[in-house]
């Protein structure tokens, strides 16, 4: 495991703090899941709001997955919580955002070759270094998305050491840096923040817009090497070169 060469929490307040930025930030020592801890908050927010912690008591995954960390600082443990305007959430934005996860690590760590696994985890390799957890509430006629966000950044738990890496060991300190880090916050949140309304305004459907850069990232991962993703249909359905995968077997 890798020594912490700059505090995660610090880095990623001073993007938020920014005018422009449009995200209010709000950190925790510790918490048992930042997705739970938005959905009991959200409605107390006038604005969107990245809720990060140094460690998670009882973090998730997808499927019902723990999601563990080393504490510490270690891993950007986190979640974006935003109200939507255009009505309640579709469930397979959970494909899009992921995309725009691989991309905003991909521009701000350029010397790593990411992967996007189906629908939102993000690999090196055949080893995961982060992933999504996306859930969504409603109060009466208000409703809200949780973009849960865990990244290995300096550690992985040792418990997953046949399947996790970490960010420190493919660019070490002086790839790993505030600014480099600052600039992946400022990506994904600026991303995020505007993406429902492409999302719906999407003449054909958002995730067929994004077939061609969804089928690219999918195929760096080794999965796909011997059955490549064609494109993504609007329904969120994938194509192969040989067969489909509904979206809901992902």
């Amino acid at each position: 495991m890798s020594e912490v060469t700059f505090d995660l929490v610090e880095a990623t307040g001073r993007v938020c703090k920014r005018p422009n930025f449009g995200w209010d930030f709000m950190a925790l020592d510790s918490v048992d899941s930042t997705n739970n801890y938005t959905k009991e908050h959200c409605g107390d927010w006038l604005k969107p709001t990245l809720v990060m912690t140094k460690h998670q008591t009882a973090g998730r995954g997808r499927n019902k997955n723990k999601w563990d960390d080393e504490g510490e600082g270690k891993s950007f443990l986190s979640t974006w919580c935003l109200e939507l305007m255009e009505g309640p959430a579709d469930p397979r934005w959970t494909l899009g955002i992921g995309l725009y996860l691989f991309e905003s690590m991909t521009e701000a760590f350029k010397p790593v070759r990411f992967s996007l696994k189906e629908p939102n985890d993000i690999f090196v390799g055949d080893k995961k270094v982060g992933g999504i957890l996306v859930e969504a509430t409603s109060q009466g006629e208000l409703h809200y998305l949780h973009v849960g966000v865990g990244i290995n950044v300096f550690s992985y738990p040792t418990d997953h050491l046949q399947t996790a890496t970490h960010l420190n060991s493919y660019l070490g300190a002086a790839g790993l840096t505030p600014e480099s880090w600052m600039q992946f916050i400022d990506f994904f949140g600026g991303r995020l923040l505007h993406f429902e309304k492409k999302a719906v305004s999407a003449e054909n459907g958002w995730l067929q817009r994004l077939s061609n850069r969804l089928a690219d990232a999918m195929n760096r991962h080794p999965s796909h090497v011997d059955n490549p993703v064609q494109k993504v249909q609007g329904d969120g359905t994938l194509v192969l070169e040989r067969g489909e995968i509904n979206w809901k077997q992902l």
